[in-house]
């Protein structure tokens, strides 16, 4: 029984890229046409709550968590680097010449 050849497609970073800034450009695109149907077909006062509450809590919601991530990857970041001076500490403490 023939085994058939595998195929693997390799992207390369440029491409990666290029894939990654236009699915955030059709998303922004896609809210700022969302909104402005939402703004012009509706009447202004459910409209406005309305754009509110679908559209804004995503970047009030985003950039909170952004912060979050930040802080707690930089106390990490800051905890890695202690203990591998601790380690190298004591590793200097047993190998003394």
């Amino acid at each position: 029984m023939p085994v058939s050849p595998t195929y693997t497609v390799r992207m390369n970073d440029g491409e990666d890229l290029k894939a990654a800034y236009g699915v955030l450009a059709v998303l922004l695109i896609l809210k700022v046409v969302l909104g402005l149907v939402i703004l012009l077909f509706l009447p202004v006062g459910e409209a406005a709550s309305l754009y509110l509450v679908m559209h804004l809590s995503i970047l009030f919601g985003i950039v909170p968590l952004g912060i979050l991530f930040g802080a707690s990857a930089l106390f990490w970041c800051r905890v890695v680097r202690l203990r591998s001076r601790r380690r190298r500490f004591r590793w200097l403490e047993w190998h003394v010449e």
